[in-house]
């Protein structure tokens, strides 16, 4: 255990350094921190979840890092392993570095969203601003609104970042739950699970991108006969009269 944690704070120490990052990942180190945090030793995991973020900075390395099983190794971490915030946080941000267009698709498989969260429980305003930044990324994609509204667990987690104190946060929130209510493979079971309530706080947060986003996304229910219920039934409409009048 000891051999196992010191070798871990020297690869965390040595993915600090730019020009190591993708010869680290090329030489296999993402199976060996897959290896050396199935820990509960919390300094371990530590060290492992900022590996991987270290890693992850470089432009060539998140998708070799996906295709080995980088993802799912943070995931085990932050909802298993770890009982600390700031490693979780570490995860998260490893998580962000890792989805971009290239490997969103691979990485959807994997259960991400369900890691998000679970994230979005913790009460660190940095940690929330990530997992709405996440959800935002994943909802743009057609797949990632699918597999967001699957399950209200997830979408639960989602609409609970809307506490964060910080605007920022709430408007990219908001704008993932926006895009789920704009298209069908995710419109009916969003709206079902009360993302009426945030477009009713995103209107009067006073941002007018936001302001539109929100009156496009009560369009796009407007058009089916059972949204239009739901718009009813949670007199959504009264968004519609503060809009208006915010507009004017």
């Amino acid at each position: 255990a000891g051999t196992g944690r010191r070798c871990a704070t020297v690869l965390c120490n040595l993915a600090c350094e730019t020009v190591l990052r993708k010869e680290m990942v090329d030489s296999g180190v993402v199976s060996v921190m897959d290896d050396l945090s199935n820990t509960y030793s919390e300094n371990t995991l530590q060290d492992c979840a900022k590996c991987f973020c270290n890693l992850s900075c470089d432009p060539e390395t998140p998708v070799p890092m996906v295709e080995q099983g980088a993802v799912l190794t943070l995931m085990m971490i932050c909802m298993v392993r770890s009982v600390a915030d700031t490693t979780k946080l570490m995860c998260a941000k490893a998580l962000l570095n890792l989805v971009t267009p290239s490997t969103l698709t691979m990485i959807l498989g994997t259960g991400i969203v369900h890691a998000l969260a679970s994230l979005s429980s913790i009460e660190c305003e940095e940690t929330m601003d990530i997992c709405a930044e996440l959800f935002c990324v994943v909802s743009c994609n057609e797949e990632g609104r699918g597999v967001i509204a699957e399950r209200q667990s997830t979408l639960q987690g989602l609409f609970s970042l809307m506490r964060s104190k910080s605007k920022e946060t709430q408007v990219t929130c908001g704008k993932a739950v926006c895009n789920l209510l704009r298209y069908p493979e995710s419109q009916m079971a969003t709206a079902k699970s009360g993302a009426l309530l945030v477009i009713k706080v995103l209107a009067t947060l006073g941002s007018e991108e936001t302001e539109v986003t929100c009156a496009e996304a009560l369009a796009m229910l407007s058009l089916d006969d059972k949204s239009r219920s739901i718009v009813i039934n949670e007199r959504a409409c009264s968004v519609l009269v503060m809009l208006t009048q915010s507009a004017q």
